[in-house]
Order: structure tokens, then C-alpha cells, then sequence
């Protein structure tokens, strides 16, 4: 018989005047089974969250980011992107571009770092377009751009051709429609909508 078990067989089966080492060791018992319990469910949630967070990190972003130290953008990136696609570790690869704007919805104003991207690239790399809880990205997968009939007018009108453009003023109101009715569409994130009121 081992050692171990020779002990914990001679504690568990006192006998009757020794009767209050036996309960000794059974609340010892119970208490390093509730500390090992304890010790199980903390390290369980601690990993679940530590997996949670880190499948939403990388679901939004790349693994690996390539930027130019100037901030003028890389120059003939649709060769690069195909050469880097060809490595053998890289399982996809996808193009963006990032710019700090002010975003305004009414009297509310916001600074932002704007993502454009390309949906059908940036699907590949990560599902940041997959978790949109309202509304839709298939306005940004439009294959040709939308009719902009305010830079159309604007257009014409310049060339000679006489067309009844909106009031190039800025406090004209049909201006104003007509410019925001021309704004590419975009995905705000959840507490950037709440701060401004959008949906």
C-alpha cells in the first residue's frame, strides 16, 4: 500500500474515541474540494472570455496590417496584394484605407478613423461586414456607383449645357439634400450611432 493511501486510509477510518479527527477530515475534505471547484469555473470563464475577446479582435481586424510609414498610401498596391497573396503562410489578403474624419448627425459631431475597404476582399480576412445587427452592407457592394444626379448636374452645367442644377450655395436646402443624397453609404459601430442619435 502506498504511503498516501496508508494516511488517508488511517484518517478516514478513525476509530470511536478518535472520532473528531474523522471530522476534521472531512471538512478538509470539503473544503479543498470547494477551493478546486472554485478554482475550475474561475479559470473556465477567465478562458472562455480570453477566447471570446480574442476571436472578436482578430474577426475585425487582420492579423497582420501593411502600412507605408508616409501616409500617402502605397503606391501600385494591386501588384503587391497579389504578390503577398502568393506567400505560403497567408491565407487572404484585402486592401483598405483609413482617414480621420469628423462625422456629424444634426448638432451632434464626432472624430472618427473612417475604414474604406472592398467587401467581397475584406470578407476573406476577417467578418467584421457579417456582424452588422441593423440595416445592411449590400449598398456597399454595388458593383457601379450610384447615380449622382447632384455632381451630374453640377457637371453639365459646368460644360455649357443649360440643366437646372440645384443652388451651388451651401445654405441652399436643396443643395444640402442634394449633396447628402450623394454621400456614399457607411457602417457606424454601435456606440458611435448612440453617441450621434443614427441608425
Amino acid at each position: 500500500m502506498r504511503f498516501e493511501l496508508f494516511i488517508a486510509t488511517r484518517y478516514l477510518r478513525a476509530k470511536r474515541r478518535q472520532a473528531f479527527i474523522g471530522i476534521i477530515t472531512g471538512i478538509s475534505i470539503v473544503g479543498v474540494a470547494a477551493g478546486v471547484a472554485s478554482l475550475i469555473v474561475a479559470l473556465a470563464i477567465n478562458n472562455g472570455f480570453r477566447q471570446d475577446l480574442q476571436e472578436r479582435l482578430i474577426g475585425s481586424t487582420s492579423h497582420i496590417s501593411l502600412l507605408r510609414v508616409a501616409d500617402d498610401g502605397i503606391k501600385d498596391w494591386p501588384a503587391l496584394l497579389d504578390r503577398l497573396s502568393k506567400q505560403p503562410h497567408v491565407v487572404a489578403a484585402a486592401p483598405a484605407i483609413f482617414e480621420q474624419v469628423l462625422i456629424s448627425r444634426g448638432p451632434r459631431a464626432r472624430g472618427a478613423v473612417l475604414k474604406g475597404m472592398i467587401p467581397d476582399d475584406e470578407r476573406k480576412v476577417g467578418d467584421l461586414l457579417n456582424t452588422i445587427k441593423e440595416g445592411s452592407a449590400i449598398a456597399l457592394e454595388e458593383t457601379s456607383p450610384p447615380a449622382r444626379t447632384y455632381q451630374n448636374q453640377r457637371l453639365r452645367k459646368s460644360s455649357g449645357n443649360q440643366v437646372d442644377a440645384p443652388d451651388d450655395s451651401p445654405d441652399s436646402l436643396a443643395g444640402v439634400h442634394a449633396r447628402v443624397a450623394a454621400m456614399p453609404p457607411i457602417i457606424l459601430g454601435k456606440d458611435m450611432a448612440d453617441n450621434l442619435g443614427a441608425a
